[in-house]
């Protein structure tokens, strides 16, 4: 039998990985600078998600503290308090919440506004005053920016008349300044009233500081993008009525034509109730 010898390749065809080039010194500090670069990685890793929950840590524990300082604010007005001033506060926080509710009413059948804007149409029998959406080609529907600045003025502009001083002659009673903030969000409306009232009840002075903080789940805002919308179809297409784009809102829409020229759009949602009735929305179309 033939025995067989291996057949060695040259050595310059031999394809050495490219650490055999360096010399076995250079090769043990590369791999050390190597796995020490790793474990710096790993350390950075580390540090990283150690800040990270540091920071998470530290947001917990401020908004617990600013919970804990809201509500022993609260308890300390409440203990402060006697019988009958702490009935007159909640008077006006009663009263606060249905002029609230009867504000974001008002803003929704004029279309967005507490005061509408002069170029309006008006319904002369039923007393009604309705924004114009699309005017001749045109967009005029409010920003949700405006509508919030409309609800917090309304609101601001009926406080002093929530201070009923005939039902706590008892009571001498000093209000402040209104100031409402009003954040319209998907899910609802969030109002904050800061109204410092000062009351003095024979000689002794009591504040009522704490803000009156309301919240209601009417979907305000999405009736808005919805009327939005709309007009914008409209403007696009003005012969056109695409009635299955207006039922992907979800909402009830109805259209009342007052003349040949001009029609009124009722945006209502059946899944925000106020005063037990679904929220309206109004607007009108003018061409």
């Amino acid at each position: 039998a033939m025995s067989r010898k291996k057949r060695l390749c040259p050595q310059s065809s031999l394809r050495s990985p490219a650490y055999l080039t360096v010399s076995r010194k250079a090769y043990k500090l590369k791999l050390i600078l190597i796995l020490y670069m790793k474990r710096g990685q790993i350390t950075l890793f580390v540090i990283l998600g150690i800040i990270i929950v540091a920071v998470i840590g530290v947001g917990i524990y401020f908004r617990q503290s600013i919970l804990q300082q809201e509500l022993s604010a609260e308890t300390a007005e409440e203990e402060a308090l006697i019988p009958e001033v702490r009935d007159f506060r909640d008077s006006v926080d009663e009263c606060l919440d249905d002029a609230i509710v009867d504000n974001i009413l008002l803003i929704g059948i004029q279309g967005g506004y507490a005061n509408t804007p002069g170029n309006s149409l008006y319904l002369q029998e039923e007393d009604l005053t309705i924004p114009y959406y699309y005017d001749n080609g045109r967009n005029a529907a409010p920003e949700l920016d405006k509508v919030t600045s409309e609800l917090a003025s309304a609101i601001d502009s009926q406080a002093e008349s929530c201070i009923d001083t005939e039902s706590f002659p008892k009571l001498a009673i000093v209000p402040g300044q209104a100031i409402s903030s009003v954040i319209i969000a998907d899910e609802g409306i969030g109002v904050t009233v800061n109204y410092p009232i000062q009351v003095t009840s024979g000689d002794q002075a009591y504040s009522i500081s704490r803000p009156f903080e309301y919240s209601y789940d009417t979907k305000l805002k999405g009736m808005l993008d919805a009327a939005n919308k709309i007009t914008n179809q409209k403007i696009e297409d003005k012969s056109n009525l695409d009635l299955e784009y207006m039922l992907e809102f979800g909402y009830s829409i109805d259209i009342v034509p007052i003349d040949n020229n001009t029609e009124v759009y009722s945006v209502s949602d059946p899944n925000s109730l106020v005063d037990d009735e679904p929220y309206i929305w109004l607007y009108a179309n003018r061409f």
